[in-house]
């Protein structure tokens, strides 16, 4: 294949054009090439289209994806584009993409500019310039994304530009440039490098009054457009034509440019003519992986301090994340672009055994690193700061503070005259730090974690066992320190297979412990952020020292304050001040207000602390209070939500619950804990002790959250657990509770005759044990299974079996949901006119007792039977009032499949617009569920309008 984005966007194969479909076709097409053999997801290629996206995006996307696996497929290309993840991966050979073709060659230009090659550089760079056909990804949809690339990638092609240039001056090639050079300054006005190559050329054919006429022509043009002058690099340039310097005839006229041979000339500030400019950036790790766009903000960044106020870059994050390789990359790969120099400095401001440097002990370092005698040398900090800061006047440098404490020890370092660029590292924010531009990491994307333990253990060694190796960067929690370790252990040692070390990393109890190698500890590191708490006199960093310990016990991935004030057993403005403090450290990181998330590793480390330093007794007392507030909260927020439902009630204080007033509130509070709450049920099975019985009565309460919001994961994973846990302790009736939620999960999902079996051991149990509730629930819930089944005759059956239970125990709920699945029962049966006898029945009923659940159910059931009569208008009048009704109540599986019938409802009546757009909002909602057994029905149906829509045309 031929693909192509540097132009509009094109694909060939076998020379002959692919019709890549319209604009927002091939901007799908562009970003996926953009990631060429990377997983790109979902919502990437919706913003790769939209701007606004429609409610419609990701279904468009698909039929988007869909049409060009059609293309690539008629013209025999395979299976380029797979589905991955959430998302597409597109699959690009060696060779078949422009855009890397493009970077290959001006690569391998610049290597064999360094190696003095200029023919060589020169050929490869005019080679790239060729795979360009216009403007950059042109035909595609003009999103803002694809917008900003476009102009990244001329930026790409105006750099090599420049540097052909340069070769080709350096080649005494300046009679052929003068014309090229005059359209390139003619078409890019404001860009200052080509006037100064047209300039030099125009000198060295001894054209000395043209030069400084083309100086004259940007000074007037940059003063009226920006009322700017002209850069240090074009002004310098100018005295020397002015001077007639004859150096200019043979050296480069440009500082940052690999071809400079001229030494050192005299510099500003005081410093001897001899003086060699600092150049003191550690060596860039050679093993520096991924980062591309965190290394393009700071790069893009830094390069704005030429002619504007300093520059400063603040890198923050966890210790181990990889701030100082970041920082030193990016200033190593930019240190051209500052001839004045380099600083760095380690500020061991989170160093083991060491205390921050002062700011006087640095400037001095600077200052004699920039040629200050140590005789001159002020003696106050004061005095030093000015004098560095008078010595970077007029100044291009760059400077690495790489492991600041804290602004205070930052500001005195700072430069203050134009031209400099300052790049801080930090685990803390410095958000004092005036005028900075902050930048946070996180930990690296699954494939660069992969990546990086390649570079280090070897590459061929990790794609031969990539699954272990994906495994070892999960349990690293994808930190680069942490991989850093494991490389080195398993480099160290060839004969180990990573399956062996994935093994060793998956006991948690000894994970720190195999994260150790040599200098490099991930325990040392994490333990550094906590000697400033540790040692201080504040009580409240003693209190998040404590809470550090604490919150490590719960096995959820985010922590909320009103949790962890029930574990310090202290009020939640105390919690908030210990938690900030955390996150003020980088040992958690602050996910919204009042919400926090442990790093794995962090986790594990705060959890071997607890068990060292936290007496046992009070760890148990804190996790008993941590799960009362969860149990106790859910309880009253599923009251909320529902308060006619019944579940497994287990009694708990209720001055532990969360002040939720109303059922809004009850929705937010569950969403955002609701994986904290599942991981919840999960330990207490695990960990066992006082808090096992949390886990049934945790998992009960959230039947009535989950199910009905299609969350099937957690549905089955806490209907297993909390049967679990029963069984261990004995509990028949907590047994049952976790078989018939275990079952719901099994029921949304499809899967019927696990279903069945989980209800047929429920129902045992309820029997043995004289539950007669129970007893009729699970036996209404087998008539939907059997119904389901095919066998509507034995669900009626059954649930006369039911209803009399239900009646005779006064369970208004169970009768009402009784008689509505009879009438779904009947109307299978086609009887549908004994189907809305009892389904009317159930709607009176649901009236009655304010179930709105049910009450919408009801309203529905009628709409579809109406539709089996052929009562169209009726049946969408049903069916429209039902719709709002099961959204209020968060039944999202019920409001999908109300919408794809009442989607073929108005395609029967003709109104297809509102077909269509029922069809694509079910789909929405089910891509959002998951539900492969209703998404098959709305995918055809879809099909069905879609043929109806093109027959009408």
């Amino acid at each position: 294949m031929d693909l192509r984005l540097l132009g509009p966007v094109a694909a060939y194969v076998a020379g002959e054009p692919l019709a890549l479909g319209g604009p927002r076709q091939r901007a799908v097409l562009a970003a996926l090439l953009l990631k060429s053999n990377e997983p790109v997801p979902t919502e990437h290629l919706i913003r790769a289209v939209w701007e606004d996206p429609p409610a419609s995006a990701s279904a468009n996307i698909r039929t988007y994806v869909a049409g060009l696996r059609r293309v690539l497929r008629a013209a025999g290309a395979g299976e380029r584009l797979a589905t991955w993840e959430a998302g597409y991966r597109f699959v690009v050979e060696s060779g078949e993409l422009d855009v890397v073709r493009f970077a290959d060659l001006t690569g391998q230009g610049r290597h064999e500019l360094s190696a003095g090659d200029l023919q060589a550089a020169s050929a490869h760079f005019t080679e790239a310039l060729g795979l360009w056909r216009g403007r950059p990804l042109a035909g595609a949809a003009a999103s803002s994304w694809l917008l900003a690339e476009a102009t990244r990638l001329e930026e790409l092609r105006l750099t090599v530009v420049e540097q052909v240039v340069d070769v080709d001056l350096a080649l005494g090639r300046h009679a052929e440039l003068i014309t090229e050079l005059r359209r390139l300054v003619a078409e890019h006005p404001l860009r200052e490098r080509f006037w100064a190559q047209l300039m030099l050329a125009l000198y060295r054919q001894d054209r000395q009054a043209d030069a400084l006429a083309a100086y004259a022509q940007l000074r007037a043009r940059l003063a009226e457009e920006l009322g700017l002058d002209p850069g240090p690099e074009v002004r310098r340039l100018h005295a020397r034509i002015l001077g007639a310097d004859p150096a200019l005839l043979t050296e480069s006229a440009f500082p940052e440019s690999a071809l400079q041979t001229a030494p050192a000339r005299g510099a500003a500030g005081g410093a001897p003519r001899d003086f060699v400019p600092p150049r003191q950036l550690p060596l860039s790790s050679v093993t520096f992986t991924g980062r591309d766009k965190e290394l393009g903000r700071v790069k893009s960044l830094l390069r704005t301090a030429a002619n504007g106020p300093v520059v400063i870059s603040a890198i923050d994050g966890a210790g181990g994340i990889g701030k100082s390789a970041l920082a030193i990359r990016a200033a190593s790969e930019l240190a051209e672009h500052f001839p004045d120099g380099q600083l760095y400095v380690d500020l061991q401001g989170a160093t083991a055994g060491l205390s921050p440097l002062a700011p006087g002990e640095v400037l001095g370092r600077f200052l004699r690193a920039l040629g200050m005698p140590g005789n001159e040398m002020p003696a106050s900090r004061e005095e030093l700061t000015v004098a560095l800061r008078s010595r970077l006047a007029g100044k291009r440098l760059l400077m690495v503070l790489d492991n600041a404490a804290d602004a205070e020890q930052v500001r005195p370092l700072l430069p203050s005259g134009k031209g400099c660029a300052v790049v801080v590292t930090s685990r803390r924010v410095l958000a004092t730090l005036e005028g900075a531009e902050h930048l946070h990491l996180d930990v690296l994307p699954r494939d660069e974690a992969v990546m990086l333990l390649g570079r280090l253990a070897g590459g061929e060694r990790v794609e031969a066992e990539r699954d272990a190796a994906a495994d070892i960067a999960r349990l690293c929690g994808r930190l680069p320190l942490a991989l850093r370790v494991a490389g080195a252990r398993l480099a160290a040692r060839p004969a180990w297979s990573l399956h062996a070390f994935a093994e060793r990393l998956s006991d948690t109890h000894t994970r720190l412990d195999q994260l150790e190698a040599g200098d490099l500890a991930v325990r040392a590191s994490l333990r550094v952020s906590l000697v400033s708490l540790r040692g201080g006199d504040d009580p409240h960093d003693q209190t998040a020292v404590r809470a550090f310990r604490l919150v490590g016990l719960l096995d959820g991935p985010e922590v909320g304050i009103l949790a962890v004030a029930a574990l310090l057993d202290e009020s939640p403005g105390v919690a908030e001040i210990a938690m900030e403090r955390l996150a003020d450290a980088r040992l958690v990181e602050a996910t919204g207000v009042g919400r926090y998330r442990f790093h794995d590793l962090v986790r594990l480390f705060a959890r071997e602390l607890a068990l060292e330093e936290e007496p046992g007794d009070d760890a148990a007392a804190a996790l008993d209070r941590a799960m009362s507030y969860y149990l106790a909260t859910t309880q009253r927020a599923v009251r909320l939500l529902d308060p006619i439902r019944q579940w497994p009630v287990h009694p708990v204080d209720e001055d532990f619950a969360a002040p939720i007033r109303d059922r809004a509130a009850a929705i937010d509070w569950l969403e955002a804990e609701r994986v904290n709450l599942v991981a919840a049920v999960v330990q207490a099975g695990h960990q066992g002790g006082s808090i096992a019985p949390f886990g049934p009565g945790l998992a009960g309460a959230l039947l009535w959250f989950l199910m009905p919001r299609m969350y099937l994961d957690d549905l089955r994973t806490v209907g297993e657990a909390a049967t679990r846990i029963a069984r261990r302790l004995g509990d028949r009736t907590s047994e049952a509770w976790g078989l018939e939620i275990t079952a719901f999960a099994h029921h949304q999902a499809g899967r019927n005759q696990e279903l069945r079996r989980c209800l047929e051991s429920a129902y045992a149990i309820w029997q043995e044990t004289g539950d007669r509730d129970g007893e009729q629930r699970t036996l209404c819930n087998l008539s939907v299974v059997v119904r389901l089944l095919g066998d509507s005759e034995r669900s009626i059956a059954l649930l006369r079996r039911q209803i009399p239970i239900a009646r005779e125990i006064g369970n208004q709920v169970g009768e009402l949901v009784g008689l509505l699945n009879l009438g779904e029962s009947y109307g299978q049966l086609g009887q549908t006119t004994e189907a809305l006898t009892h389904v009317r029945a159930a709607l009176e009923m649901a009236h009655a007792i304010g179930d709105q659940r049910n009450l919408a159910g009801a309203v529905y059931e009628i709409g579809k039977l109406y539709l089996s009569q052929g009562r169209l208008s009726e049946a969408r009048a049903h069916m429209r009032q039902a719709l709002p009704r099961l959204r209020e109540v968060g039944d999202r599986e019920n409001e999908a499949e109300l919408l794809i019938m009442l989607s073929r409802t108005c395609r029967m009546l003709g109104d297809l617009d509102e077909a269509l757009a029922c069809c694509e909002r079910g789909l929405g909602l089910l891509g959002k569920l998951g539900s492969w057994r209703l998404s098959a029905e709305a995918i055809h149906e879809r099909d069905r309008v879609l043929a109806a829509i093109a027959d009408s045309r």
